[in-house]
């Protein structure tokens, strides 16, 4: 998901992000499109134009195994940096929302499932399945907290909003329809060690990996 951009600036001025300039009314009423469609219900056996991360295992991702659906299967992973078949797709400025239903059924014992921002530092929300039921979790790289928070039903609705006037994000979860925020407002940093900006990324992970710094099984 990574590229280079074209953009206008002022000479002599160098700042972390590209300044806005004021474009020139050229008499013409263009309306707002975007340049692909965003959203994506998975109702054909090809993805719009999301991207797995790489290394990907052709074997363990299907959109054909419950149409409908993408079915991710867990995969080994020494952190989080490493989960594979990870689905990606560029957080989209000055504000956008990533939501995603994350269905617990097929999980076994020591699966993590979810939703993250892809930044340095990077965060998540996701559900672990534990023998004694399904554990809702949120955890920020930044601050090395994890907040925990019971789930009963099979079905959870995972968000994130992202407002890059502000740089600030925040995680949420459903699932009856009505969003819970959990965690505190996270800080999307601009730094070049990882991405120039924040990517959002469904993944998941098997028992006896190291998910966000800790031991899971």
């Amino acid at each position: 998901m990574g590229g280079r951009l074209a953009v206008l600036g002022s000479a002599g001025k160098s700042r972390a992000h590209a300044l806005a300039l004021v474009k020139p009314n050229t008499g013409h009423t263009e309306p707002v499109t975007s340049p692909y469609d965003r959203t994506d219900d998975f109702p054909n056996p090809s993805c719009n134009p999301l991207a797995m991360e790489s290394p990907s295992r052709r074997c363990k991702w299907s959109l054909t195994e419950r149409p409908g659906y993408l079915r991710l299967h867990s995969l080994p992973a020494a952190e989080f940096w490493w989960a594979r078949n990870s689905l990606t797709q560029r957080a989209v400025g000055p504000e956008s929302t990533a939501t995603t239903e994350l269905d617990t059924a097929g999980m076994k014992p020591g699966d993590v499932a979810g939703l993250a921002l892809l930044n340095l530092p990077y965060a998540w929300i996701g559900v672990k399945r534990e023998t004694g039921g399904f554990t809702l979790e949120h955890y920020d790289q930044a601050t090395g907290k994890t907040v925990r928070e019971p789930v009963t039903q099979p079905r959870v609705q995972l968000r994130v909003h992202c407002d890059f006037d502000t740089d600030i994000a925040q995680f949420s979860y459903g699932t009856k329809g009505a969003f819970k925020t959990i965690g505190g407002e996270l800080r999307m940093p601009f730094q070049l060690k990882r991405f120039r900006a924040s990517a959002t990324r469904c993944s998941t992970t098997i028992p006896a990996v190291v998910l966000a710094g800790r031991r899971i099984r």
